[in-house]
């Protein structure tokens, strides 16, 4: 097991955010959580995916203030529509979301890489992930950030933004990935999820989809799949 991590909380150029340090992790993964939550939200999977401290972790919270209930505020990276998305699972099926660009995501984009910038913390040590809303986030900024990226861990995304994707993902080919989806999940379809991943490989990135029979979620299966591309990207 780590012994003795340092956890803080700090700000960086305007983000709040949450970490967890080792005196022997030379990479940094950054997660960064879904819509409605908050930089505690994904906190806790830092021992289960990483037990022996091999890595030091930042969650950021999101740029924006978003109601989540009565006299109850979350965090996101940007808008959305949750009533689209009812409406459509109500129907049985999902928003395609594959070719809009989500209205505050490049403020968000350009906030998150200022912050990232801010880290000093070099491309090859560097792992960026995140669930849904924030593997989105993760995609998008992933270019930017380059092809010695260390990788990327996308718990239940989908694919937006489809024309600047298809343009610069094959900037970071070779970028090893993890990415996971619920067969039944009703937020944000599976075969959307299944089109990011087509996208992802023919763009030259390397890695693997995970299905699992479940919902918007992030079971104790990929969990420990997870775990295990976290350890082999620690040993090279």
């Amino acid at each position: 097991m780590a012994q003795n991590p340092r956890i803080s909380k700090s700000s960086i150029a305007g983000v709040d955010f949450l970490s967890v340090t080792s005196t022997k992790a030379k990479n940094t993964v950054i997660m960064l959580h879904g819509f409605g939550a908050s930089c505690e939200d994904l906190f806790d999977i830092h021992s289960i995916l990483d037990p022996n401290g091999l890595f030091n972790w930042i969650f950021p919270d999101g740029v924006l203030a978003v109601p989540i209930g009565p006299h109850m505020v979350g965090r996101a990276w940007f808008p959305i529509r949750m009533a689209d998305i009812e409406a459509a699972a109500s129907r049985g099926g999902s928003v395609d979301f594959s070719d809009m660009t989500p209205d505050g995501m490049l403020a968000a984009e350009s906030k998150l890489l200022n912050f990232i910038k801010e880290l000093r913390i070099p491309s090859s040590n560097l792992l960026l992930g995140g669930f849904s809303q924030g593997a989105m986030m993760s995609v998008q900024i992933a270019p930017t950030l380059g092809p010695s990226l260390k990788g990327l861990i996308l718990f239940s995304g989908t694919l937006i933004n489809r024309p600047s994707w298809e343009t610069n993902l094959p900037k970071i080919a070779k970028v090893p990935f993890i990415q996971s989806h619920g067969a039944n999940d009703l937020v944000l379809g599976f075969n959307h999820a299944k089109r990011l991943n087509s996208l992802l490989v023919n763009s030259g990135l390397v890695g693997e989809f995970i299905p699992f029979d479940g919902s918007h979620e992030i079971p104790m299966p990929v969990l420990r799949k997870a775990e295990k591309f976290l350890s082999s990207l620690a040993k090279e």
